[in-house]
């Protein structure tokens, strides 16, 4: 798997792929692996669009609050969709203390739109770890 750029698709091994999603912009296939989004170029290329493989170093920053998505951390991203601008949209959760969906716009940044870290375990049944106004934003977001 690339850190940087992008490979053949005979030159990278998958580990665990899935959930699929195709870019209204290109209509270019992007798939979770791992802890990864990756993208399947028209070219028959791989890249990595968010999260860093395990084996790749972490990225040098090149300005204070840069928050780009290929260099980014993902936990245990579940499900992927894009928006009709092209912002791929990432649900991830360890059903323990990661309950997120996040944001990488077309510029490749990546922010958190909704859910947060948990200061306690979800799974624990005094955690309460939804946030009612964020479910409120969420149903504004999706059904209008």
């Amino acid at each position: 798997m690339p850190c940087e750029g992008a490979l053949s698709v005979d030159e990278v091994q998958l580990n665990w792929p899935t959930e699929l999603a195709i870019s209204p912009l290109d209509g270019s296939l992007h798939f979770i692996d791992d802890n990864v989004v990756l993208k399947l170029t028209n070219d028959g290329r791989i890249k990595v669009v968010a999260g860093r493989p395990l084996h790749c170093p972490p990225m040098a920053s090149r300005h204070q609050g840069d928050d780009l998505a290929n260099g980014a951390s993902l936990v245990d991203p579940q499900s992927i969709s894009f928006g009709p601008n092209g912002d791929l949209y990432i649900a991830e959760s360890d059903s323990q203390r990661i309950n997120r969906i996040r944001r990488v716009t077309t510029d490749g940044k990546i922010s958190t739109v909704a859910g947060k870290d948990s200061k306690c375990n979800c799974l624990d049944a005094s955690c309460a770890c939804f946030d009612e106004d964020q479910v409120k934003f969420l149903k504004r977001l999706f059904l209008h």
